[in-house]
C-alpha cells in the first residue's frame, strides 16, 4: 500500500479503465501471479478528447498571467513534474520483485 491506496481501490480504477476501453490486462510472462495493465494503442484519441477541455481551460488561465508570472509558474510546474516522476519511479521500484 505504498501509494496510499488499497488494492481494492486500485482494482476498481483498473476495472473502470478497462471497461472504458482505455487499458487492457496482460499476463506477466515472468510471474503468473501478476497482471500488467497496459494502455490500448487505439485509446489515445479518446484520452486526448477527454482531456482537451481541461487543457483549453488551463491555457486560458495561463493566458491571464503576465509573462513574468508565466515564467514562475513554468519553473514550479517543471520542478513539481520532476519530483512527481522521481516519486513514481521510487514506488515502482519498491513494488517490483
Amino acid at each position: 500500500m505504498r501509494s496510499g491506496l488499497t488494492t481494492g481501490a486500485i482494482s476498481g480504477v483498473i476495472i473502470r479503465l478497462a471497461d472504458a476501453g482505455l487499458v487492457q490486462r496482460e499476463a506477466d510472462p515472468a510471474d503468473a501471479r501478476r497482471v500488467r495493465v497496459v494502455p490500448r494503442a487505439d485509446a489515445r484519441d479518446a484520452v486526448e478528447a477527454l482531456m482537451r477541455p481541461l487543457g483549453e481551460r488551463l491555457q486560458s488561465a495561463a493566458g491571464e498571467l503576465s509573462p513574468a508570472e508565466q515564467r514562475v509558474l513554468l519553473r514550479f510546474v517543471d520542478a513539481a513534474s520532476t519530483i512527481v516522476g522521481a516519486e513514481a519511479r521510487g514506488i515502482r521500484y519498491q513494488t517490483d520483485p
